[in-house]
């Protein structure tokens, strides 16, 4: 067994010129294209109108009604579904 003292140091070799120069980039720090910065309004670089923030809200509302109302579907279905299995077994 291998005491820690027994083990050898391994150095990382040394950057090379090339790493140096070209750091990783930070996407956090990249600039956003324009269109992901803008929500689609139909005018291109203004600001959305609050009439088009309010139709995007309500689609987002509608949306997230019709996903709970098909999660609980598919959920009623797979209880139904080990009903009948347990029936049968």
């Amino acid at each position: 067994m291998w005491r820690d003292g027994n083990r050898k140091k391994t150095k990382l070799p040394p950057l090379s010129l090339h790493d140096q120069q070209s750091p990783i980039p930070n996407p956090l720090q990249s600039p956003l294209p324009q269109s992901c910065l803008t929500m689609s309004s139909g005018q291109d670089g203004d600001e959305p109108s609050l009439a088009d923030l309010e139709k995007e809200q309500e689609r987002i509302a509608e949306e997230v009604k019709r996903r709970k109302r098909a999660a609980l579907k598919a959920q009623r279905e797979a209880e139904q579904q080990q009903l009948i299995a347990a029936g049968e077994g």
